[in-house]
């Protein structure tokens, strides 16, 4: 047993040593490879086996100087058949990758050698096979109108054109072209103001004073009472004012000319029935200014344009209906008939207040002179019984959802609750009501 452990001791110190000579002789790249490690210590064990087995002391001591010969042999072998495996490895990795790129150079050539210069060689057929042919997708067909109008659900404007449609005429003179404008109208927007005013050269102030007030959209009415072919009678009201335009109209190759009232004063004006049975206007302003005007009716009669152009800038105004002219009555300057009788209460609320007349428009001059004296609430309720008794009922088209509590709002309300009141009842429940109002203003109690 001592000889044994003799032997194994020795054993263990020849191997360290060679480890330290492998190492300091560059072996380290056998030291980092797990593989050979674990080859090297089955060498070792086995040469351990071997030594235990010999019987007798000369045999074992021939056997103990091979161990460490063998050994070291064998770990300078694996290091050399390890470094030129893996140099075998590289190179192999360097020819596949030069194989590869002169295989993708042959490929090419070889096709612009079957194509040519200019394209006469053609395809292979086996390459022609493998292509996969693409069908062109036809993009989606776009719908007519009349297919929209069958398959969707109509809106209100699609039903309106076909309503004017239906309703179109042929107007064959121009005294049908002239009863078309008679009737109620309200204006509902403007197109290209802005352009037009600054082509004319209206002051920035006026701009400023007209693109607030949203250029009288729903505000400015205008009311046709007389109209024929040689003349016809104009109402237009504008922010707190109101003017009166008293047409002669020429034909069509001799237009008329006369002085015309206008909100910016009375200007010349040339009259004249256009070849589309149109009535144009062309108006001379202070500055030496031409600008034309046109107005015509729809087909359907429920709306009026007029065109306003100047230096190639055309101006457009919109005005829908609010009253069919066979709602409008019409008094003939000519008509000798008595004047119409005051009512008793309207008499009675003239000469309480000192009203000078029944007139709904001076009355209201008059109620504006009052300024606060009268309440938000008692300005509102004669507004609503005014406009009932000047113009008839309301626009059926409400304010803006997002004006809901403003003053126009609250306007168009109070005149929508007159609906179907008869203009001569509200005139008089206006002259009551603001003769009673002026009292109580004044201090007299109501």
């Amino acid at each position: 047993m001592n000889e044994k452990n003799h032997i194994l001791l020795e054993l263990e110190n020849n191997k360290m040593e060679s480890f330290a000579r492998v190492l300091c002789s560059g072996g380290s790249s056998l030291l980092g490879r797990r593989s050979k490690r674990s080859k090297l210590t089955f060498a070792t064990k086995r040469n351990m086996d071997n030594i235990l087995n010999v019987e007798g002391s000369h045999k074992a001591e021939a056997v103990v100087a091979s161990p460490e010969d063998v050994t070291l042999q064998e770990m300078k072998a694996e290091g050399e058949a390890a470094a030129g495996a893996e140099a075998g490895a590289e190179e192999i990795a360097e020819g596949a990758e030069d194989a590869a790129a002169k295989a993708a150079q042959a490929a090419v050539s070889k096709k612009k050698k079957k194509g040519g210069c200019c394209g006469g060689g053609g395809p292979d057929p086996d390459e022609k096979a493998a292509e996969v042919v693409e069908e062109p997708t036809e993009a989606p067909k776009k719908p007519t109108l009349r297919e929209m109008q069958v398959t969707t659900t109509r809106n209100k404007g699609r039903v309106l054109a076909d309503r004017r449609k239906a309703k179109q005429e042929t107007v064959i003179t121009v005294a049908q072209a002239a009863e078309r404008f008679r009737g109620t109208w309200v204006q509902q927007g403007v197109i290209k103001a802005d352009d037009l005013m600054q082509e004319i050269g209206v002051s920035d102030y006026m701009q400023q004073a007209a693109r607030a007030s949203g250029y009288g959209a729903g505000r400015a009415l205008m009311k046709v009472e007389t109209a024929s072919e040689t003349e016809m009678q104009v109402q237009l009201f504008g922010m707190g004012k109101s003017i009166t335009q008293k047409l002669k109209i020429g034909g069509v190759d001799a237009p008329t000319s006369q002085t015309v009232d206008t909100f910016d004063g009375p200007l010349d004006c040339k009259v004249r029935w256009t070849a589309e049975n149109e009535l144009e206007m062309v108006f001379s302003t202070r500055w030496g200014q031409e600008v034309k005007q046109v107005r015509s009716v729809s087909v359907d009669n429920e709306e009026i344009v007029f065109a306003i152009t100047h230096n190639g800038i055309t101006c457009r105004r919109f005005w829908r209906r609010i009253a069919m002219p066979e709602t409008v009555k019409v008094t003939s300057p000519t008509d000798e008939t008595a004047e119409p009788v005051i009512p008793a209460d309207v008499t009675e609320a003239l000469e309480s207040s000192g009203l000078p007349s029944d007139d709904p428009e001076e009355i209201a001059e008059i109620i504006a002179q009052q300024g606060k004296k009268i309440s938000a609430g008692e300005q509102l309720q004669l507004y609503g019984l005014y406009k009932q008794a000047m113009f008839g009922d309301a626009p059926t088209v409400s304010p803006d959802p997002k004006r809901e509590g403003n003053l126009a709002a609250s306007r168009w309300k109070q005149w929508n609750l007159s609906r179907g009141k008869d203009a001569a009842a509200a005139k008089t429940e206006y002259v009551v009501l603001a003769a009673k109002t002026l009292v109580k203003a004044k201090g007299g109690g109501v």
